[in-house]
């Protein structure tokens, strides 16, 4: 099963896994850092986002910056977050993950990238959350 498969799993399990938003913020983060991130445009912008109700999007994207606020005590924004957040992979160790969350009433998205990644530097929609927090994702 590929990565947006078993994302698209995650959400569409969901509503009947007897699951909470945080807990699946939690394992949303645990998908990306195995996978090397994941892009999450909102609902109507990609196959990923197949299974969840689209009325629990915006709910789903403050539970993962609330869980991500909790594991680096940053304050938490339910509608604008930028962390770096921490898992531990099996075979390499812990592995960095920023994670950036836009979550208002006009504009919905996730991205979450390795902050390891060599692949982040060339990538042009990546900007880094430690020096430039305020530019606009693409």
């Amino acid at each position: 099963m590929n990565v947006s498969q078993r994302l698209s799993a995650l959400f569409a399990d969901f509503p009947n896994s007897g699951r909470d938003l945080p807990s699946l913020a939690r394992a949303v983060l645990d998908l990306a850092a195995h996978s090397g991130g994941l892009n999450l445009p909102g609902p109507g912008g990609g196959d990923d986002l197949a299974g969840l109700d689209p009325r629990l999007w915006r709910p789903f994207l403050a539970a993962l910056a609330k869980a991500a606020a909790d594991e680096t005590g940053a304050a938490f924004d339910p509608y604008h977050g930028l962390y770096t957040v921490t898992r531990s992979v099996a075979g390499e160790g812990l592995v960095r993950l920023d994670v950036r969350i836009e979550n208002t009433p006009g504009v919905q998205r996730c991205d979450i990238r390795r902050a390891d990644s060599a692949d982040r530097r060339r990538d042009p929609s990546y900007t880094d959350p430690t020096t430039d927090h305020l530019a606009p994702m693409a």
